[in-house]
C-alpha cells in the first residue's frame, strides 16, 4: 500500500540449540566464556537457516533495556519477582499518520513452574492499518553455576487482531489499484513466538535504577506461524500477505564504577531482509537516576536518529523513564522526532529476603 510507510523483516526460526551443563564450583568468568560461545553459535544457526520475507515491522522501542519481555517471552520470571510495565510511544511526531504504540506487561516468577509466567497487550497504529494483540508467556529456568548464571527458554502465544480504516483513501491519480480495499477490513490471527536469554543477575539483585545483570544476551522468533493476512485485501489471494516471521536480539554488560555508579552498554538489533537495523546504547546509573544516549541505524546506510534517556525511581518499586529520539534521515525536516514514556512497578519478591531487582537497593549497593 504507497500510502502507509512499509518497513522490512526477515523472518527465522531456530532449528536446534546447545546446553552445556557446569557444576557449581565453575567461577563467574567461565561461565560467562563458555556460554557466550553456545549463544552465538544459536544465533548463526538462527541466522543460517532462516528465510527471508518483507512485510510490516513489529514496534520499535528506544528504551528496549527497560521493556524486555515484550520483545523476548523468555525474559519472563527473569526479576524473580513480579513487575507491572506500561510503555506509550508517539512516532515521527508532526507526520499524518505517524506510528503509534501502547503496550501494557505483566510478568512474574514461579517457583513450582521452575520459571516464569506473563502475559502482554499491544496496540499499534501505522497510517489505517490498526493493530490490537493478546499474548500469554512461559519461560523456564536453567540454573548454573550454582544458580549464578540462568538460561531461560521461552515460547509466547496469543493472537492479533487487524483492522484497516474504511475512511482510509489513497491517491487514485495513478490509477485504480482493484487489489486495495476501499472499505473497512477486519481479520484476527493466531500468533507463537519463541526466545531465549541467558543472564547472569548481579548479585542481591537489582532494579531499574541499576542495571539488573552483569551480563546478559537473548534473541526471539517472532510470528513463527506467520499467518495469512489477504483477507484484509479487497480481492483474496490476489497478493500473498502474511505476518512475517521476525529475528531480533539484545545484549548488555555492566561495568561498575562506584557504590552507587554503573555504566551499562546494550545493543539491539531486529534483521531487514538484506538490512539490519540496530540499536546502540550507553546508560550510566548513578543513584537513583539513569541516563542514556543511544543511535539507531541501519548496516551500510545512513544513522536513523540519536536519542536521548532519563529515568528514577519514585519509589522502592517504582520506576519511570522517558526518552527522545532526534530524527536524522531524511524524514528529519517533516519531524520534530520521536517520544517514549515507560512507567515500571515491581512487588517485594516471594522468592528471596531482599528488595525486588526492579526496587531501591541503597541497604546493600555495597555487595556488589
Amino acid at each position: 500500500m504507497s500510502a502507509i510507510h512499509q518497513r522490512l523483516v526477515s523472518c527465522s526460526e531456530a532449528k536446534k540449540f546447545v546446553t552445556l551443563n557446569y557444576n557449581s564450583q565453575f567461577q563467574h568468568l567461565n561461565l560467562f566464556k563458555a556460554y557466550m560461545r553456545s549463544l552465538l553459535l544459536g544465533f548463526l544457526l538462527v541466522i543460517v537457516l532462516s528465510p527471508a520475507a518483507f512485510s510490516q515491522q513489529d514496534p520499535q522501542y528506544t528504551m528496549f533495556m527497560f521493556n524486555r519481555f515484550v520483545q523476548n517471552p523468555a525474559y519472563a520470571g527473569a526479576l524473580q519477582a513480579t513487575n507491572i510495565t506500561g510503555l506509550g510511544r508517539a512516532q515521527w511526531v508532526g507526520i499524518p499518520q505517524a506510528p503509534s504504540t501502547t503496550t501494557a506487561s505483566i510478568n512474574g516468577y514461579s517457583k513450582a513452574l521452575h520459571g516464569g509466567l506473563g502475559a502482554y497487550l499491544i496496540g499499534d497504529q501505522l497510517g489505517p492499518l490498526k493493530t490490537m494483540g493478546l499474548k500469554g508467556a512461559y519461560s523456564f529456568h536453567m540454573p548454573f553455576g550454582g544458580g549464578k548464571a540462568f538460561l531461560n527458554l521461552g515460547v509466547a502465544g496469543g493472537i492479533y487482531q487487524k483492522i484497516l480504516n474504511g475512511d482510509w483513501i489513497y491517491n487514485q491519480n495513478a490509477g485504480v489499484d482493484p487489489v486495495l480495499p476501499t472499505g473497512k477490513q477486519t481479520m484476527i490471527l493466531p500468533d507463537l513466538d519463541a526466545g531465549l536469554f541467558f543472564h547472569v543477575p548481579l548479585p542481591n539483585g537489582s532494579s531499574s535504577a541499576y542495571p539488573q545483570d552483569r551480563f546478559y544476551i537473548g534473541g526471539s522468533v517472532s510470528h513463527i506461524l506467520e499467518p495469512s493476512m489477504e483477507s484484509l485485501m479487497a480481492i483474496p489471494n490476489a497478493v500473498k500477505t502474511v505476518l512475517p516471521r521476525g529475528i531480533s536480539g539484545a545484549a548488555g554488560y555492566t561495568f561498575t564504577l562506584g557504590p552507587s555508579m554503573f555504566l551499562e552498554p546494550n545493543v539491539n538489533f531486529r534483521m531487514a531482509g538484506p538490512t539490519t537495523q540496530f540499536d546502540m546504547n550507553l546508560n550510566l546509573y548513578v543513584s537513583p537516576m539513569v541516563f542514556g544516549l543511544s543511535h539507531r541505524g541501519l548496516v551500510g546506510n545512513t544513522a536513523d536518529s540519536f536519542s536521548g534517556i532519563i529515568g528514577f525511581n519514585a519509589s522502592p518499586y517504582l520506576f519511570i523513564g522517558y526518552s527522545y529520539d532526534y530524527t536524522t534521515s531524511g524524514l528529519g525536516q517533516f519531524t520534530t522526532g520521536s517520544h517514549e514514556v515507560i512507567v515500571s512497578y515491581t512487588f517485594p519478591s516471594k522468592h528471596k529476603n531482599l528488595p525486588p531487582r526492579r526496587g531501591n537497593r541503597t541497604l546493600y549497593i555495597n555487595n556488589i
